[in-house]
């Protein structure tokens, strides 16, 4: 296997009696800020959409993150019970076939960032 930066390769182990399925993901795309993570998975080869996900937040609330990629756009999204989030980010490329998206997250507590290029191998 020779994936490219948060490529996904899913691999299978198969014996008569157990299956054993896992997804390995290299060279992740990860950030830490006061006990809270940011992570920015690829979900097509280009990047176009993302899977964004986090810890450490307060379970159950409002969570503040901003996107910067052609334009800035700002969201709330709410934690689970365990104070996770998890987002997927389409992107609006405009008129441009490559870019780089920055994904912060904006709370009193912690400002994990990640950034990523999309449109490329």
């Amino acid at each position: 296997m020779s994936p490219v930066k948060e490529e996904p390769s899913r691999v299978a182990f198969v014996a008569p009696n157990v299956k054993i399925g896992m997804a390995i993901v290299p060279d992740s795309i990860s950030a830490r800020d006061n006990g809270c993570t940011l992570s920015a998975g690829r979900l097509t080869p280009m990047f176009e959409p993302a899977y964004i996900s986090g810890t450490g937040h307060a379970p159950n609330a409002d969570v503040h993150y901003r996107t910067s990629s052609e334009t800035t756009n700002d969201h709330v999204v709410k934690s689970d019970g365990k104070g996770r989030i998890r987002v997927s980010l389409i992107l609006d490329t405009g008129s441009k076939s490559t870019g780089r998206m920055k994904v912060k997250v904006g709370e009193a507590s912690c400002s994990p960032e990640v950034s990523y290029e999309w449109g490329k191998l």
